[in-house]
């Protein structure tokens, strides 16, 4: 295959960045060997990847918890970056799926108490919450982290995600990062993945995929000219 940027007076400001798939299956497996000695045992790297988009009948209802750093550093850009994604979030959810929204700065607080119904009025008034959120205060991550992950419910036929996002260092609360990260874990006894999106230049990068990795999820980094 041969790929060729091809755009008229293209703005060439950021890095270009192209996706592709090499298949059409619902689940793709690439092998990839490596035999550094000849005769000797080698390696292998299996890459076990589903489509973007799955067939309505692999889908599961699910529970996402969605948390955002309202603190003063995240004010301007990456807060309406920030809200942005959240929005993308919510327009993404299924009928049968459930919903909570979640800001912390110096102290946390919640769309609502537990989790919600995905209709089209929780929908909206969730989307008019998000766009009413100010940044100031604090970082109280510690905090942030408890109230998301006891929002999980008892049902194990229901997927819980929890994504979190922010920008900076604790300064609430509990601020030691390993801490931290021994809270999180010690109360995932449910094996809750924790997707974290890092905004902006100057994100503790280290503690964002430590959060991410310990909870068999990943981390995400968006600069503030980016489209989360």
């Amino acid at each position: 295959m041969t790929v060729q940027f091809d755009r008229n007076q293209g703005l060439l400001d950021k890095d270009f960045q192209l996706y592709y798939q090499l298949g059409d299956k619902d689940v793709g497996l690439t092998a990839l060997t490596h035999r550094p000695i000849a005769g000797e045992p080698g390696y292998f790297m299996a890459l076990i990847t589903p489509k973007v988009e799955m067939k309505k009948e692999y889908k599961v209802a699910r529970d996402m918890v969605m948390v955002l750093d309202t603190s003063g550093s995240m004010r301007g850009v990456k807060m309406e970056q920030a809200k942005k994604a959240l929005k993308y979030c919510l327009a993404n959810l299924e009928k049968e799926d459930r919903f909570a929204l979640i800001n912390f700065a110096t102290t946390v607080n919640q769309y609502k108490e537990g989790l919600v119904e995905a209709n089209a009025d929780q929908l909206a008034a969730g989307r008019k919450w998000v766009d009413n959120l100010e940044a100031t205060g604090g970082t109280a991550i510690n905090d942030a982290l408890a109230a998301a992950q006891a929002l999980r419910s008892k049902d194990p036929a229901r997927m819980f995600t929890i994504v979190f996002f922010t920008d900076g260092e604790p300064t609430i609360g509990e601020t030691n990062i390993d801490k931290i990260l021994k809270n999180a874990f010690g109360r995932n006894t449910a094996n809750t993945r924790i997707f974290t999106f890092g905004v902006g230049n100057d994100v503790n990068a280290s503690f964002l995929d430590q959060l991410a990795e310990g909870t068999r999820a990943f981390s995400t980094y968006v600069r503030p000219e980016e489209d989360i």
